[in-house]
């Protein structure tokens, strides 16, 4: 999953940003932007595209499920924020050890977070905030063919304003 990272290197606390459908992780720009100017040294905020949306690929890009989408944030979180726990020598590619993660769901990216902290997919977890979250007969009506359409019609576009992206973002989700 490809995403935006604010926050300067080694961190003791993280935030992971998780976007709405048809969405992507640049959603939460500015929002990571100020938080991670808040945080200080040891913090660092994250933004991820999840799987179908924005830059990410994976092997079933099709396959838009909960528990699919759930499973990306926590190989995400293993190879950004390895939990010393994880092995003996528990570095990961940013020099991150015991970090703490926060979830930060937007929507359909609220549902994930709270499928994530329900399965205990990330030992690391400290935390899981939820926006506007979807759930029950509302996620559904996101999921499969619904889900494809919305994420179709923002393929390969671009906005000359950032009013036109909210106007699109207040239209789509």
């Amino acid at each position: 999953a490809r995403g935006s990272t604010r926050g300067r290197g080694r961190a003791s606390i993280a935030v992971l940003c998780l976007h709405g459908c048809a969405l992507s992780g640049a959603s939460f720009a500015l929002f990571a932007r100020r938080l991670a100017e808040r945080g200080g040294e040891n913090f660092r905020v994250d933004a991820m595209d999840l799987r179908g949306h924005g830059s990410t690929r994976t092997a079933d890009d099709r396959d838009l499920s909960l528990d699919a989408m759930a499973n990306d944030v926590a190989d995400v979180c293993a190879r950004l924020y390895r939990d010393d726990d994880d092995d003996d020598d528990a570095t990961n590619d940013d020099g991150n050890t015991n970090v703490q993660v926060v979830l930060v769901g937007h929507s359909m990216g609220g549902a994930v977070a709270a499928r994530v902290a329900q399965l205990d997919l990330v030992r690391n977890l400290r935390g899981v905030v939820v926006i506007d979250v979807v759930e029950g007969t509302a996620l559904a009506s996101v999921r499969g063919e619904s889900m494809r359409a919305a994420v179709a019609s923002r393929a390969g576009k671009t906005f000359a304003t950032i009013g036109d992206a909210i106007e699109w973002c207040v239209r789509v989700a």
